[in-house]
């Protein structure tokens, strides 16, 4: 009987350990990107194909990759691959490759206080000669954010980022602002909308709004669907994508 009431307490002690770990943050399919580090010790993968269009010119991206891994509670360390093709039928040009290698790291800032926002840095560098040829830029090309999010309730967040980020082919830096909405219904779905924008010295601002939605298959996997449309003649007139994101502990 000992024994018994031991082992049951074991599996529940198992059990609430397992229900208190939170449910996988992904970045994907947004352009925000959240605060959250990916737990200490897990590996998480987040992929999907990505198609954006101007007129009869498009460029896919399959895939569009990320890699995190928790390192500690304090540093998530982060790679990026994505592979384009590209058709640019008014220019009677296409590329097809590896676009150059991000690597990074995101540690946290700030915890929520309040208004204050949960405030995490996320910096990148893409590496401009680990790339396919089509690809390749002379410089290498930074990209520092603030990532922040409030929650306004227990199933409704805001999510909203800030920072520069540079393009490998111009010493000007490109500045950027986001903001998304995201709400929770029930257990399984996710839904939102965004709003973001970029600008650069010398070029027209992009602005672009979306919307889409999650489903958590489980705690550790979660698919999604994201499509927007650009409001700026420098933004692609339409984008839509699809991916899964998952994590596990190796």
């Amino acid at each position: 009987m000992k024994r018994f009431v031991l082992c049951a307490l074991g599996i529940a002690s198992i059990t609430c350990l397992q229900a208190q770990e939170d449910t996988i943050s992904a970045e994907r399919p947004s352009e925000s990107q959240s605060p959250n580090l990916v737990s200490k010790g897990y590996l998480q993968f987040e992929a999907g194909i990505r198609k954006e269009g101007s007129g009869h010119d498009y460029i896919l991206f399959h895939p569009r990759s990320t890699v995190r891994y928790g390192l500690s509670k304090k540093l998530e360390l982060r790679l990026e691959l994505d592979a384009a093709d590209e058709k640019t039928y008014s220019k009677q040009e296409a590329a097809y490759g590896l676009q150059p290698i991000q690597v990074g790291f995101k540690t946290p800032l700030l915890e929520e206080n309040a208004w204050v926002p949960k405030t995490t840095l996320l910096v990148m560098a893409g590496i401009p000669t680990l790339a396919a040829h089509a690809y390749q830029v002379p410089h290498v090309f930074p990209l520092v954010r603030l990532l922040m999010e409030n929650k306004l309730t227990d199933n409704l967040e805001l999510d909203y980022n800030a920072g520069t980020e540079w393009d490998g082919e111009s010493t000007n830096p490109r500045w950027m602002f986001s903001i998304e909405p995201q709400l929770n219904v029930g257990r399984h779905w996710q839904v939102f909308v965004e709003a973001y924008g970029r600008w650069q010295q010398g070029h027209g601002a992009e602005h672009v709004i979306d919307a889409g939605l999650g489903y958590y298959i489980s705690r550790n996997v979660k698919l999604d669907l994201i499509a927007g449309k650009g409001l700026s003649h420098e933004a692609p007139d339409y984008f839509m994508a699809t991916g899964i994101s998952f994590r596990f502990r190796p």
